[in-house]
């Protein structure tokens, strides 16, 4: 999805349109909270979700769908966001950014994107996959824990 992001922007030259620039910004977003779906669905499912295994296909695309945009934003807050180790801060303030981003591009007719500004959006969520990707699994399992259980007080 970062590629498809990249295209959108037309890297390889020319000014993009504005429509182009706005799905951009909103696949980028998107390309950083299905690496979250991905890892939720990979850590609490594992490999039943082969081919092979309808079933384990379904549970597997049911924990894909677990993670949702709220708790994704919620992640950010300071006093929930103390509780990670800094990679994982920095993917939950770059998701709760990248989410009003997306929310401004895709429903205020009036914004005007640059193709810099998006091209940034685009690079920011491409390396908060990479650390996120790249951090401790149990910091990522605590992480994706808290994004789809829901807290009881």
């Amino acid at each position: 999805m970062i590629e498809t992001a990249r295209d959108l922007v037309g890297i390889r030259g020319g000014k993009p349109r504005q429509a182009n620039l706005r799905r951009a910004v909103s696949t980028a977003y998107y390309a950083l909270f299905h690496c979250l779906a991905d890892t939720t669905a990979n850590l609490l499912v594992g490999g039943l979700g082969s081919q092979r295994d309808p079933e384990g296909r379904e549970t597997w695309r049911q924990g894909y769908r677990a993670l949702d945009h709220a708790a994704a934003r919620r992640a950010a807050r300071p006093d929930i966001a103390a509780r990670f180790p800094e990679p994982i801060r920095d993917v939950a303030a770059i998701i709760a950014d990248m989410q009003q981003r997306r929310h401004l591009a895709d429903y205020d007719p009036h914004l005007r994107l640059t193709k810099s500004e998006v091209l940034q959006d685009i690079a920011e969520c491409e390396r908060a996959i990479l650390r996120f990707s790249a951090a401790p699994i149990q910091d990522r399992r605590r992480f994706i824990l808290y994004l789809v259980l829901r807290s009881r007080p």
